[in-house]
């Protein structure tokens, strides 16, 4: 007890994205374009659960979390970007 099992990190994108800085790092610029792609959602940057925590429900419950955060927020829906590894 006490102890972290899982996190979600999330934040609200803007309604009008800015353009992209020029100097952006190139590893980031898919990201924010993409992330650019759902203007006025909640976006979860951030979901992770310790393997002995997986497959307990908790992932779902933190997204539900988020989903509930946006709706609290009137964000027009919720984003998030998947990857692999």
């Amino acid at each position: 007890i006490g102890a972290a099992a899982g996190a979600l990190i999330g934040y609200e994108t803007p309604k009008k994205p800015e353009p992209l800085p020029s100097d952006m790092p190139a590893m980031f610029v898919p990201l924010q374009e993409l992330e650019n792609l759902a203007p006025d959602t909640w976006y979860v940057n951030v979901l992770a659960v310790l393997p002995q925590f997986r497959g307990t429900g908790l992932g779902s419950r933190l997204l539900a979390l988020a989903d509930e955060t946006g709706e609290r927020l009137e964000k027009s829906g919720m984003s998030v970007i998947v990857a692999d590894n």
